[in-house]
């Protein structure tokens, strides 16, 4: 793990995040803009989609990213994380999807300096942490 933790956000985050993060200098990727992530997009030219657990976990890992995701799929949830975590990667699971752009924004902006400090300050990794929607980052379970 880097002295500072990076992340990458998920599919289920929108892309005009990528827009909108980069004035707040935060160190934050999207799925949908690596390029060896899943396949081009149909209708928005320059943007990724589809892409499998299997890729985003090795990318991650060999990145040093942290996942942070919103999937509410609770039945398959727990076999994904599994996979992350093996594979050495921390994973972020915000247990309330955040409907919109807006709320999206806020959940990363609000939390990022806190996801950077609880992080950092843990020997334990790779670790799944669930971001609660009023409340701070705590360890969940597998």
């Amino acid at each position: 793990m880097p002295a500072e933790p990076r992340f990458l956000l998920d599919e289920n985050f929108s892309h005009w995040l990528g827009e909108l993060l980069p004035r707040f200098e935060y160190t934050v990727q999207q799925v949908q803009r690596i390029a060896e992530l899943g396949e081009p997009h149909p209708r928005v030219q320059g943007l990724r989609h589809k892409a499998s657990d299997a890729e985003i976990a090795d990318w991650c890992a060999k990145e040093d990213r942290i996942l942070v995701t919103s999937d509410q799929d609770f039945r398959s949830r727990e076999l994904r994380v599994r996979a992350y975590l093996r594979r050495g990667v921390d994973v972020i699971l915000c247990t309330r999807q955040p409907s919109g752009l807006r709320e999206q924004l806020e959940l990363i902006v609000l939390n990022y300096p806190r996801w950077l400090e609880v992080i950092a300050g843990s020997s334990r990794h790779p670790q799944l942490w669930l971001q609660h929607r009023r409340g701070g980052l705590k360890v969940g379970r597998t």
